[in-house]
């Protein structure tokens, strides 16, 4: 009996094919129960999912107590657990080769590892091992496996709410993130003074009175979670069964969820640009916020799809404002969101005011426009007082709002003041005469800096400067550009500028302001025209000529 317990002599192995040899030299390992058997047997089940082999063929013979004996193919339907290889002629339990845990006991492993072929004593062997309670648990092992496989196990169970609870969360949480991007499109806050999570609850119509009060305002996104829970009860009710710890609606949430699209938006835009020409320009401005914090803003002009697109990257908080640490936040910004420098082909920076040089005969007197203009802005009095003054015009004009980065205003502004500077006088001399003492003050103060042959110099060379770029920063900012056209504007623009820059020039211009100036009737004294005088005049004269041709030589954009 005990040599049909063991693995195959070498007798035994005298009457298997090459073939069987040559697969016997490979192996495979198996796990039963999150134990590993090696196995060299490849034609029995390989897993549970497979079930029993059990083929009908026509089974081998074996001289068994002399006589010739053979596997029959009725055992299958009395015991189903049955498999048998036809490599090894034997037969294997596939619930006890699946299902048997270490401490079975079993230490031969015979209907495990190396199979049965004793077709003399099978019925007792099968009879034995059926009615044995190491089979029999291995069989409740398997019923309970099939039963997890149809209804789920505890843990699947678990794991189907957990996913139920995810699906319901991501519902909620896109309805939450819609609320934060419909804010940050229509560029409105999105948090009030209090954020109180007070939210419609599914009992009556009644908690509208209690949850939403008018004199208590939760901000825009709250108020807006608020409206979506009214309109849509599905929303409503899958958002009140979340833990009060977890409403994903506070301040933190909203905060994550705009750094997080920001992201998503920059990538898109990142990609947009590389799957397209891959060449892009940058446009950068630099200003203060709310809190005093200096920021640069970064966009970028990219062509994508035969149209032409600018796309805002972000902003860049300042710790300073040379011209050094600005390339430098840039570049590092442009590395970071993985765009090559080297595929930047054009720049822009509006105002420049980190270009800027030292003379200052620029700077103070639009200082001064700006100040006239905010002087009669803010009173409706002053700003008919202002109309009035021109009665001797053929037509009223009001005075222009200046940008500081939009060179258009600046000329409409400059030329305003050039054309109505008479004007402009007599309304500030008016205002002096006013009884209110600080009104009176600041128009003698403003009259005062505005009421000089330095500053009316001043404005009539910005005029002439400005009206020299003003074609070319007009055509600049159309949808329309066309890029050969722009060289050639561009080349004209700064050859009627190097034409400026002559003595003959200014003597021209400087006569046309003591012309102006003597029609103002000794409002202005002219000052002495002593030859040094007239030089320092014409120096600071080509200085202007030279900024403004060195910046369009720089390529920068007005």
């Amino acid at each position: 009996m005990k040599r049909f317990l063991v693995p195959l002599s070498k007798s035994d192995e005298s009457d298997e094919s090459v073939t069987s040899k040559k697969i016997r030299k490979s192996s495979t390992t198996i796990s039963v129960n999150n134990r590993h058997i090696q196995n060299n047997i490849f034609d029995i089940s390989q897993n549970v999912e497979n079930g029993p082999n059990q083929p009908n063929i026509t089974f081998p013979r074996r001289n068994i107590g002399g006589k010739q004996r053979a596997f029959n193919v009725l055992w299958y339907s009395k015991y189903e657990w049955l498999e048998y290889s036809k490599m090894r002629d034997s037969i294997f339990c596939f619930y006890c080769r699946h299902f048997t845990s270490d401490n079975s006991g079993y230490r031969d492993e015979v209907l495990i590892v190396n199979g049965y072929f004793d077709w003399k004593h099978i019925g007792n062997m099968l009879e034995k091992h059926n009615s044995s309670n190491i089979h029999k648990l291995s069989l409740e092992k398997y019923k309970s496996w099939i039963s997890a496989k149809k209804t789920g196990s505890v843990a699947t169970k678990l794991n189907t709410q957990l996913k139920e609870d995810i699906l319901k969360n991501r519902e909620i949480m896109k309805s939450l993130i819609r609320c934060v991007l419909y804010c940050g499109r229509q560029d409105i806050g999105l948090r009030g003074h209090r954020e109180t999570n007070n939210y419609i609850d599914d009992n009556d119509d009644d908690n509208l009175k209690t949850h939403i009060d008018p004199f208590q305002n939760n901000g825009n996104f709250i108020e807006l979670v608020k409206l979506l829970g009214l309109e849509n009860d599905d929303f409503k009710t899958k958002l009140n069964t979340l833990p009060k710890n977890a409403k994903y609606t506070s301040k933190t949430i909203q905060n994550e969820i705009l750094n997080v699209s920001c992201k998503v938006i920059l990538k898109s835009i990142v990609k947009e640009i590389q799957n397209g020409s891959n060449f892009y320009s940058i446009i950068v401005d630099e200003a203060k916020d709310e809190s005093n914090i200096e920021q640069m803003g970064i966009c970028v002009r990219y062509i994508s799809d035969n149209r032409i697109n600018e796309r805002f990257l972000g902003f860049l908080e300042l710790k300073e404002l040379h011209a050094k640490a600005l390339a430098d936040s840039i570049q590092l910004f442009l590395y970071s969101i993985n765009l090559d420098i080297k595929n930047c082909i054009g720049q822009s920076y509006d105002g420049a005011s980190v270009m800027s040089g030292t003379i200052n005969a620029i700077h103070n007197t639009i200082g001064i426009l700006e100040a006239i203009y905010s002087f009669q802005s803010c009173s409706s009095l002053r700003n008919s007082l202002f109309l009035e003054s021109q009665e001797d015009s053929d037509k009223k004009l009001k005075i222009p709002q200046h940008c500081e980065i939009r060179w258009v205003s600046k000329y409409k502004g400059i030329h305003f003041f050039k054309i109505r500077f008479k004007s402009v006088i007599k309304a500030l001399k008016e205002c002096t005469l006013s009884k209110k003492s600080k009104e009176a003050a600041e128009a003698r103060g403003l009259l005062n800096q505005f009421a000089t042959f330095d500053n009316l110099l001043t404005i009539f060379c910005l005029d002439e400067l400005l009206l020299c770029i003003n074609s070319l920063s007009v055509y600049l900012q159309t949808k329309s550009t066309d890029l050969s056209k722009c060289i050639t504007l561009i080349e004209c623009t700064k050859d009627q500028i190097k034409s400026m820059r002559t003595e003959n020039k200014f003597h021209d211009l400087y006569e046309k302001v003591i012309k102006s100036v003597e029609e103002i009737s000794g409002e202005i004294s002219i000052p002495v025209t002593e030859k040094r005088k007239k030089e320092c005049i014409i120096k600071t004269y080509r200085l202007f000529c030279d900024k403004f041709y060195r910046t369009k030589s720089n390529g920068q954009h007005f």
